[in-house]
């Protein structure tokens, strides 16, 4: 026979045991509670009377373009990653396409009205199409802009940055080529009073990915470029078209993210690029654009052209604690 205080003791682990059965564990949804969507646009219809739009060139001519609620079917472009439903629209661009002799040329487009600040990311499916006699031209991504001025750069000489109307720049962007023959074919900018610098791993603003040395001579990452790992390990061909690059005729989900004064650039879920931001650029408008740094001009030209479909700007919430709950009183016994 047990006696009292042993039984006692059973007794109460026991009421513990049933008091913890009953607490309910409230843990909203990850996703619910990590994004909160402040803008998006899918282009499935003509959303041009939404976006303003800047180009330029080399000589100031116009020789950039802009489709919007392009149906890309027509080029047998599958329909993009996050696209619902199957389809097939978005927003096609062209730079330096137009005239001969070729040129440097950009465009950039932000939504109207739309400013984002503190913990936020933008993120975009994205497609380089590739033409027969390649062109190294770049989809550009960026946050933090003022929404007034066109961002983009031209490369007179490999790894220097010359454009013959320099125009002041702004915000934080972030470029990738699509069959990879450029000797950086993953970019990060900043704008600048005069023209955008090339800050791969600029001292002022953060400092290179492991095994990447700094490059005093043009402010960069020395070769970062697509055939080194651990790009080619992370876009590795096949499945991917292009050794060590992911967009190059096929669609990629590109994300920038600005997090706790940290912002972070990622392809396909790898981090490309992360670096405290330093800079005065903490706020403002999200970009889209297109640029063609070279004066080289893709043949055929029609084939040379980038597509954006899905963009989404979402705040990040952090996710809330677990809370375990009762409504026994012996449930403050317990706790």
């Amino acid at each position: 026979m047990r006696d009292r205080p042993s039984q006692r003791r059973e007794e109460v682990i026991m009421k513990k045991l049933i008091l913890l059965s009953l607490c309910v564990v409230i843990m909203p949804p990850a996703a619910a509670q990590t994004y909160l969507l402040l803008f998006e646009d899918d282009f499935e219809t003509d959303t041009s009377a939404d976006w303003l739009v800047f180009r330029g060139s080399a000589s100031g001519s116009v020789d950039t373009t802009a489709a919007f609620s392009y149906d890309y079917s027509a080029d047998g472009i599958p329909p993009a990653s996050r696209s619902l439903g199957g389809t097939t629209r978005g927003l096609k661009l062209t730079a330096n396409n137009n005239f001969l002799p070729g040129e440097a040329a950009g465009i950039s487009l932000y939504p109207e009205g739309q400013h984002f600040s503190g913990n936020y990311r933008l993120t975009a499916d994205i497609w380089l199409n590739i033409p027969d006699v390649g062109t190294t031209e770049f989809i550009n991504l960026g946050i933090n802009h003022t929404g007034t001025r066109v961002n983009y750069t031209a490369n007179n000489v490999e790894g220097t940055s010359s454009i013959t109307n320099a125009t002041e720049s702004d915000g934080l962007w972030f470029a990738v080529s699509g069959e990879g023959d450029a000797l950086r074919d993953y970019r990060s900018y900043i704008g600048s009073a005069t023209e955008p610098i090339l800050l791969n791993a600029h001292p002022a603003y953060g400092t290179c990915a492991a095994g990447f040395p700094f490059n005093a001579t043009d402010d960069t990452c020395a070769d970062n470029g697509n055939f080194q790992e651990p790009y080619l390990s992370w876009f590795a061909s096949p499945p991917y078209n292009y050794p060590g690059v992911p967009a190059g005729g096929q669609w990629a989900i590109a994300e920038v993210e600005q997090l706790d004064g940290t912002v972070t650039w990622r392809i396909n879920g790898h981090v490309i690029l992360t670096r405290s931001n330093l800079s005065g650029f903490t706020a403002g408008n999200i970009m889209l654009g297109y640029m063609d740094p070279y004066d080289s001009i893709a043949s055929p030209a029609a084939a040379s052209f980038g597509l954006i479909d899905n963009v989404k700007v979402e705040q990040i919430v952090p996710s809330p604690t677990p809370v375990i709950s009762g409504t026994d009183d012996g449930w403050q016994e317990y706790r």
